[in-house]
């Protein structure tokens, strides 16, 4: 991470770590992750039949929100690239940047639970803010193959919102008043590159 603090690290610093979910969903929720980045990429693999549901909703949000025309290298601009913003140094990897016909852009972040729709904004105006992008999505992927996609939403001020908050960040750091540990996420997407292990040869 070269020091620079994640998208999440600022978010739950500032507003604390949320719900603590236990190992097992945790280690679920990284494999989802990583089976929805290969999907994402076109590679081939073989899932844990535990969590064939999600991944099969994963599959229909990226078959039912592809527009029409539009290949799938043609919509699909990034999957989980980890962007460095040079001002405001920090970090973060979004699951998925898409664009549509226009060539806009929107980043797309996969969840266990879609959560406060205003702390989700703030995350999505994190990655929109690294990106350049003013649109964002949340997708909740179901164990029953189901999926759940808030609207499209209008990121251009939780970018500001979120810079703002970054700024409380820093102001935090500057008095020492950080919360130690925390270090795994609680969510499909990680925001970090501690999770980025898992390659297309490993059975998730």
């Amino acid at each position: 991470m070269n020091g620079l603090p994640r998208v999440t690290d600022v978010l739950r610093a500032v507003f604390g770590p949320g719900f603590q979910a236990g190992d097992w969903y945790m280690q679920r929720g990284k494999a989802v992750h990583a089976c929805c980045a290969l999907l994402a990429k076109g590679i081939a693999f073989k899932n844990d039949e535990r969590i064939s549901g999600q991944v099969e909703a994963c599959i229909k949000f990226l078959d039912a929100y592809r527009p029409d025309g539009m290949t799938e290298q043609d919509w699909i601009l990034y999957v989980e690239k980890r962007e460095e913003h040079k001002v405001f140094r920090y970090s973060g990897q979004p699951d998925l940047i898409v664009q549509d016909a226009l060539r806009r852009k929107t980043v797309v972040d996969y969840k266990a639970s879609l959560g406060n729709i205003e702390y989700l904004k703030l995350q999505l105006g994190g990655y929109a803010e690294l990106f350049n992008c003013n649109w964002g999505m949340g997708v909740e992927l179901h164990e029953d193959g189901t999926f759940k996609a808030t609207e499209l939403l209008d990121l251009r001020i939780p970018r500001r919102d979120f810079l703002s908050v970054l700024r409380v960040y820093r102001l935090m750091e500057l008095m020492g008043r950080l919360p130690k540990g925390g270090e795994d996420e609680q969510r499909f997407g990680s925001d970090g590159t501690d999770t980025g292990d898992k390659g297309p040869d490993s059975q998730v």
